[in-house]
C-alpha cells in the first residue's frame, strides 16, 4: 500500500515529465525522509542546549538577531550598545556555540552536521518557536 502511495505521488509530481525521468526518479527527491527528520530533530535539540549555555548577553543578541530577524542597527538600539559591539557579540556567540555544540554532541558527525549549516538551523528553530 505504501509503495502505491509513493508511486501515485511521484506520478503526480512528475506527470509533465517524460516517462524516463519518472522511472529514474528517487524517493530521496520527493520529500524529507523519516531518518532526515530524526537527524534534524537531534541537531535542533543540540543547538538549543548549546544556546542555553551561552552567557545571557550573547544569548539575547543571538535570539534577537536570528529568531526575531532583528538587523544589527536595531540590535544596537535595543541592547544600548554600539553597532560594532553587536557584531562582536554575535561573532563571539557563534564561536561559543561551536564549542558547546562540539562538547555536547557526543559524536563528531552530529556536531559537524549541526554546525555545517548554522544559519539554516537557526532559521528553522525560529520557525518552530513561533
Amino acid at each position: 500500500m505504501a509503495r502505491k502511495q509513493i508511486l501515485r505521488y511521484r506520478e503526480g509530481r512528475f506527470s509533465g515529465k517524460g516517462g524516463a525521468e519518472f522511472q529514474e526518479s528517487r524517493v530521496a527527491e520527493l520529500d524529507t525522509t523519516p531518518s532526515q527528520l530524526v537527524v534534524e530533530h537531534e541537531q535542533q535539540a543540540l543547538l538549543l542546549r548549546a544556546l542555553r549555555r551561552l552567557p545571557l548577553e550573547l544569548q539575547i543578541a543571538v535570539e534577537l538577531s536570528y529568531w526575531e530577524s532583528m538587523p544589527g542597527a536595531d540590535l544596537a538600539v535595543v541592547l544600548d550598545i554600539p553597532h560594532g559591539t553587536v557584531r562582536s557579540r554575535l561573532r563571539r556567540a557563534r564561536e561559543l556555540l561551536k564549542v558547546e555544540v562540539e562538547r555536547l554532541a557526543g559524536n563528531p558527525a552530529l556536531a559537524e552536521s549541526t554546525l555545517g549549516d548554522f544559519e539554516r538551523w537557526m532559521v528553522s528553530v525560529q520557525r518552530k518557536a513561533r
